[in-house]
């Protein structure tokens, strides 16, 4: 499976997401942050209305968005994971990247 660093470099390289990225992004294991449940053994979600802005990101063809808001909440889970929160996660870095992209309206708490 591919990662979403991977999806998102052959997305701009080819100039737009392909079906399956999108298809990809349904599939709860598959979407960006079911990636890094699986990786670093966290479990959190997103509220739906912060997965529905992140998939028109990849409809919109968003690349640098998409990275920033990997990056956030790659930079939330690997905090949670080094301080044992498994359960939980901090998302200081995910709503930094909320704050500078005003389209999208962050709704976790």
């Amino acid at each position: 499976m591919k990662s979403w660093r991977e999806r998102i470099a052959e997305a701009r390289e080819w100039g737009a997401f392909t079906q399956e990225d999108i298809d990809a992004w349904a599939c709860g294991r598959a979407c960006l942050v079911g990636e890094q449940r699986r990786h670093y053994g966290l479990n959190f979600s997103l509220e739906m209305a912060d997965q529905a802005a992140l998939i028109g990101m990849i409809r919109r063809n968003e690349f640098a968005a998409l990275e920033e808001a990997l990056d956030a909440i790659e930079d939330s889970a690997l905090k949670c994971k080094r301080e044992g929160r498994l359960g939980s996660w901090d998302n200081a870095a995910y709503q930094s990247f909320c704050a500078a992209h005003p389209r999208h309206q962050s709704h976790v708490e």
